[in-house]
């Protein structure tokens, strides 16, 4: 069974704008949940480890992520609003990319369903500290982003690249805040 919940999903491929954006939205008094790999990924590197130490074994690093994502989903209130950087969709894209066809992400996704998500379109590429893709896998993961939300019946909505009130005004608009 389903529960629908009262969550926005913010997402996007890397460097589309999400963590300044979920940044915004908290600063004009939403709540919002930041993205667990970049939390995971910074506690790791305040320990001391480098990103390729974290990023050593992919497949560990990703059901790490998993894990903590469905964990803090299952603890949260269906009915608080609140928008999340990323939802469980977001996982299957990474494990597709690859190669794992993510069955029990699946099954997971379905239990809950999102109020609404909203993909942002891509800032022009960069790297920085915690990423370790480059700009092929950066477009790979935008498609495989829409395709894991599409696949599961989300009727996503496309964020255009504008500046930074303006993204977050069109997406408080679009969800009739």
């Amino acid at each position: 069974m389903s529960t629908q919940t009262n969550w926005y999903v913010v997402t996007g491929t890397l460097h589309s704008g999400k963590t300044p954006l979920i940044n915004y939205l908290s600063f004009l008094g939403y709540r919002t949940f930041p993205e667990i790999a970049r939390l995971v990924i910074d506690l790791d590197m305040s320990r001391g480890k480098t990103i390729d130490e974290i990023r050593q074994d992919e497949f560990l690093f990703q059901q790490r992520i998993n894990k903590l994502k469905i964990d803090k989903e299952s603890s949260m209130d269906p009915i608080q609003p609140i928008f999340l950087d990323r939802g469980i969709p977001d996982d299957i894209a990474y494990c597709r990319l690859r190669g794992d066809s993510s069955p029990y992400l699946t099954e997971v996704a379905r239990q809950r369903i999102y109020k609404q998500v909203f993909i942002l379109d891509p800032l022009p590429f960069k790297k920085d500290y915690a990423r370790t893709e480059d700009e092929q896998t950066a477009r790979r993961i935008d498609w495989l982003i829409r395709d894991a939300y599409g696949t599961l019946g989300y009727l996503y909505i496309p964020v255009p690249i504008m500046p930074l009130d303006e993204r977050a005004k069109f997406i408080l608009d679009s969800a009739g805040i």
